[in-house]
């Protein structure tokens, strides 16, 4: 139950809280004062990102306090290190 919806490039929708993704990415906060303007509903912010939802799904654990899943491809952790540094996170 967020007060924001991050898009991915192949259309999936993750409900999340601004609050949590602000604090572990500046890039990120940023682009949640934004939105994208024609994709607003009521008062939830639609933001989309040019990643895939398999890449947002692992990052967002690791911004959430869940059990982090182990990766073991070494395409994923590539991806994962790439859009880390692009939005900033710290390990």
């Amino acid at each position: 139950d967020g007060d924001l919806i991050l898009r991915t490039s192949d259309g999936v929708d993750f409900n999340i809280h601004k609050l949590l993704l602000g604090l572990a990415s500046a890039p990120l906060r940023d682009m949640t004062t934004l939105g994208d303007q024609a994709a607003k509903r009521t008062d939830v912010v639609v933001v989309s990102v040019p990643e895939t939802s398999e890449i947002f799904t692992v990052l967002l654990r690791y911004i959430y306090p869940v059990p982090k899943e182990h990766i073991t491809s070494l395409d994923q952790i590539s991806a994962l290190m790439d859009v880390a540094q692009k939005y900033d996170l710290q390990a």
